[in-house]
């Protein structure tokens, strides 16, 4: 594959928004005399521009591979991304947009990706807990479980929950490492950007919001074209194409499919011309003529 792909235009121009739009933060010093009172401003390589675009830049490449690596997918592996980027790009898009949105708001570049990629593994976390146990991985139907929370969801997830406490000392660990760097790390842009802070938080809002809706047009991107789609497999989606794209390549789908409008005029003609011969062939082709099943099963693909 030759030339940049779309998502990456997209960070980039988000990365522009949020770097090279904000003046950096330059600390004043002063220097008291004994008669008179000088101020002077202090640079260092923090503050230049060059820093506020590669920063960013380096930690989105190293959550784009490191988002690859704890999906596991074959599609998705770091050693494939000169082979096939987009594939790692799109499965890491939605996760890179989030930082972008606590970048804005937090202006603290590793704290925002850290938090990102924190929240991302704990979406792969509940996938590996659906695979061990119904042997599937998560679509969109499953995050429905989550407004069923107050009405027994809870109490049904809290049975696929994993009895160790070293699942749950980790995520007092990160949530550690998460304060520490908090406290640490120096923003990498000033509060007050007359406004260009507002703007930028409003595009990623905007591009993030329209991919979690299902607008048609990221399907330009996500589809079977471009990446690896198998529409009657969810887990052949998820290996090549990694979980994440898994679940927007079918939620877009499944937005498409709820735009279309029924023609009923047309099923109610097509039922008519057909019906007798159809009657004919189900009462010739079935022994019990008439009778109902004894047993009528129903299958459940999600939680």
């Amino acid at each position: 594959m030759t030339g940049w792909p779309l998502p990456l235009a997209q960070l980039l121009v988000h990365i522009r928004l949020i770097t090279v739009l904000f003046p950096s933060h330059d600390s004043l010093d002063a220097v008291n005399g004994a008669n008179a009172k000088t101020t002077s401003t202090r640079h260092d390589w923090r503050d230049s521009l060059a820093w506020r675009i590669v920063w960013p830049t380096l930690l989105a490449a190293l959550f784009v591979l490191l988002t690859g690596l704890v999906d596991g997918g074959v599609g998705v592996a770091p050693a494939k991304v000169f082979a096939q980027p987009l594939y790692l790009l799109a499965n890491a898009l939605p996760g890179l947009l989030l930082a972008s949105l606590l970048l804005v708001l937090t202006r603290r570049a590793m704290l925002s990706f850290g938090c990102a990629f924190a929240l991302q593994t704990v979406l792969y976390a509940v996938n590996k807990l659906k695979i061990a146990n119904l042997n599937m991985p998560l679509m969109p139907q499953d995050f429905g479980m989550v407004g069923q929370l107050r009405k027994g969801g809870m109490h049904l997830l809290g049975g696929y929950l994993p009895s160790s406490p070293w699942p749950y000392l980790g995520i007092l660990a990160a949530i550690a490492v998460i304060v520490a760097i908090w406290k640490c790390e120096p923003t990498l842009f000033r509060r007050r950007t007359r406004g260009k802070r507002i703007v930028a938080g409003i595009a990623v809002v905007a591009t993030l919001g329209t991919l979690l809706a299902g607008v048609p047009g990221w399907a330009h991107v996500y589809n079977g074209k471009r990446l690896w789609m198998e529409p009657w497999s969810a887990s052949g989606t998820a290996e090549h194409s990694g979980l994440v794209s898994s679940l927007v390549m079918f939620h877009l789908d499944q937005a498409r499919q709820q735009h279309k409008k029924p023609d009923a005029q047309s099923a109610k003609q097509l039922i008519a011309q057909n019906d007798s011969e159809l009657r004919a062939r189900m009462q010739a082709a079935s022994p019990n003529q008439g009778m109902t099943p004894d047993i009528v099963v129903i299958q459940s693909e999600s939680f």
